[in-house]
């Protein structure tokens, strides 16, 4: 029936079913028996490994594969894999075996159901590439129609070069007897293109061997896809353009990082002068996942850290509020990253507070930020810590984008020593994440103290 539970270690990713030691399964209470259809007669029979492999016909469970053997052990994931790999090949069979009963079937159900297909579809000769029968929708599509334009061959049809289609139609189609879903750019009969997504199965029809090809209009999808990119970038540029820009002033060097993955990025910054420009309060913000959804939620930290910054807080305090707020912008299986840090250059000290982003760089050095995450409780817990500053001293506050990275053997020794040289740390960052080197987003700020007292 397809109903497995990815939880419990007795099914796999693809919905098989196997254990080494039945017998455990007896122990089971009615109601967890219940929950996995337990019958237990290959068990009482003494069989201790069994694996039940589903037969899979284009997603369609049509059979079930059993192996038992009266030994423990007798299986491995790796071995189950296999198996399954031989029910999707025997799925394949049944397929292929159903589609050549299906063109054996009386002509008038054939053309009904090639009329009514909402998709184009062809029927080609794999011998001689001459597309043989068409359905209304192909005419509609690609403007040809049979037997008005016949000869028609795919050539015609498609545009490719001949080597191209030579290896289509005598290596993937003649091996595999399949094709898999592709984009691809077929030519109308007036000339002008027309993007389709196309897929196929060769079936036999009294000892021919046809190519069925089935294609989908994609016309409207990639003017959505082409305005979604439009929409993408222009959330990229009001990201950045919302990331704050601080001129250096005379207590301070600031340097800012911003390197998404993607377009947009679920990391930020926040950065705001405070006391007559003595004290520089900053955030760093890692939002879990990637996307649109995420970015909004980057924002909306954004503003309520913004909005929090007007209660006139503590750095923990406003840490603590923005905890409390965040929840309603999240779901079960999202949160946020957060570390806090305030420069006091009049007291000459460093106060920070870590939410789920766990460490910090002094004069290259690691400083452990140990605090839960933002949004998954009202209640949770935060620390601060404190760090006396003096002239010459630099920071980097950096996302796991660039910490995991730096975690790496190949990035031992990155800092120059004690980190006294500044410009060229902010560099060799940079030059991280424009190497390719990053696998996440990841964004930073970076800070050298020129003033103090």
């Amino acid at each position: 029936m397809g109903r497995t539970d990815l939880r419990d270690p007795l099914f796999t990713a693809n919905g098989s079913a196997w254990t080494n030691h039945s017998s455990c399964l007896l122990d089971l209470s009615e109601e967890e028996a219940a929950k996995i259809n337990l019958r237990g007669h290959c068990i009482r029979e003494g069989y201790s490994s069994f694996a039940l492999i589903p037969i899979r016909a284009n997603r369609e469970i049509v059979g079930l594969l059993q192996l038992s053997d009266r030994k423990n052990d007798r299986f491995t994931l790796a071995t189950i894999r296999i198996f399954e790999l031989i029910g999707s090949s025997i799925g394949a069979a049944f397929l292929r075996k159903k589609s050549e009963e299906a063109l054996r079937a009386s002509q008038s159900r054939y053309q009904a159901l090639m009329e009514q297909s909402s998709e184009a579809l062809a029927l080609i000769d794999m011998q001689t590439r001459e597309v043989l029968e068409i359905n209304r929708r192909f005419t509609e599509l690609f403007g040809y129609s049979l037997p008005d334009d016949a000869p028609l061959y795919v050539d015609r049809v498609v545009v490719d070069s001949l080597q191209n289609l030579d290896r289509i139609y005598q290596s993937t189609l003649s091996q595999q007897r399949f094709m898999p879903v592709t984009e691809r750019v077929f030519r109308h009969k007036n000339g002008t293109k027309v993007h389709v997504e196309r897929t196929g199965s060769v079936v036999s029809v009294d000892g021919r061997d046809l190519y069925l090809a089935s294609m989908r209009d994609m016309t409207a999808e990639r003017r959505r896809q082409t305005a979604l990119s439009r929409d993408v970038e222009f959330a990229r540029r009001v990201q950045q353009g919302l990331l704050p820009v601080l001129p250096d002033s005379r207590c301070a060097i600031i340097r800012s990082l911003y390197c998404p993955a993607n377009f947009v990025s679920g990391d930020s910054y926040h950065l705001e002068w405070q006391n007559d420009g003595t004290l520089l309060r900053g955030f760093l913000i890692d939002v879990s996942g990637h996307g649109l959804s995420t970015a909004i939620q980057t924002s909306s930290i954004n503003v309520l850290l913004r909005e929090a910054a007007t209660f006139k807080l503590s750095l923990l305090e406003q840490v603590r509020l923005v905890n409390k707020r965040a929840a309603k912008y999240f779901t079960d299986d999202a949160y946020a990253a957060i570390l806090g840090f305030e420069l006091d250059f009049f007291l000459g000290e460093l106060n920070y507070v870590g939410a789920g982003i766990t460490q910090f760089y002094a004069n290259g050095k690691k400083i452990e930020t140990p605090g839960m995450f933002v949004g998954m409780w009202d209640d949770a817990e935060f620390e601060a810590g404190k760090i006396v500053v003096a002239v010459g001293d630099s920071f980097c506050f950096l996302t796991d984008g660039f910490t995991d990275s730096l975690a790496q053997m190949e990035n031992t020794g990155f800092w120059s020593p004690n980190g006294l040289d500044f410009d060229a740390d902010v560099a060799a960052l940079e030059r991280l994440a424009e190497n390719g080197n990053l696998h996440d987003d990841a964004s930073g700020v970076c800070l050298k103290v020129l003033r103090v007292g």
